[in-house]
């Protein structure tokens, strides 16, 4: 697992101009979004207060501050799409021609020893679940961190007390979700090696279709396919 994260890491590293672009994007939009409610609530008060040019004026501000940050929003998510592209797409690009270097490096026993269905499966799943983790990265974790911090200097500023109270519910979800991932770490390996194995027999039977169909071994395929999938 350890390895599998280092190349992820690598292979960021790799394209860190695009990835500082797409965390500009995320931080810049989070912020901005999570701050536009404020403006709404100062307009709100504004409607509840007697008529007056310095409360008219107010609200008028409050309204082209919306404008500003939604603006902001809408260029702050379209410099983000055009980052994650040769992040995913190129990051996936490369861990797939890299997998295959190190596959057609091992010795022919390797193969004698592994289906070659198995091995293309755990190939794919290495290379694609660098976009999936990137993504639960930055539009996940990142947003959420932001929203945490923003949040807490909110409520610091107004009700200090109640701020505590938020942060140490954080640490306690935090820490709960981390254990929750671990514990379930075991039964997702589980979950590979299994899906791993049942590529590998699809991939067999399909690949020696000629003998099965010689000896009519339709069934007994089945079977093992069958036994495998459950």
């Amino acid at each position: 697992m350890k390895t599998i994260f280092i190349e992820y890491i690598r292979v960021t590293l790799l394209h860190r101009w695009w990835f500082l672009l797409v965390m500009l994007g995320v931080i810049t939009a989070t912020t901005l979004g999570i701050y536009v409610p404020v403006f709404y609530k100062n307009i709100a008060n504004g409607f509840a207060q007697s008529y007056s040019a310095e409360t008219a004026q107010m609200m008028l501000d409050n309204f082209w501050m919306i404008v500003l940050f939604y603006a902001g929003i809408w260029l702050s998510w379209r410099i983000l799409e055009i980052g994650i592209i040769p992040i995913d797409a190129g990051g996936v690009r490369h861990l797939e021609k890299q997998s295959f270097n190190i596959l057609i490096q091992q010795k022919y026993d390797f193969f004698e020893n592994n289906f070659s269905g198995s091995l293309i499966k755990q190939a794919s799943r290495f290379s694609r679940a660098h976009e999936v983790i990137m993504d639960w990265f930055l539009f996940q974790f990142m947003q959420n961190l932001i929203g945490i911090m923003i949040a807490f200097v909110l409520f610091y500023q107004h009700y200090p007390e109640f701020a505590y109270y938020f942060l140490v519910w954080v640490i306690f979800y935090i820490a709960w979700s981390v254990g929750f991932s671990i514990w379930k770490l075991k039964y997702d390996q589980a979950i590979a090696e299994a899906d791993s194995k049942l590529g590998g027999s699809y991939s067999d039977a399909i690949s020696n279709i000629f003998i099965v169909k010689s000896f009519a071994l339709e069934n007994s395929e089945k079977e093992v396919v069958s036994k495998k999938a459950n």
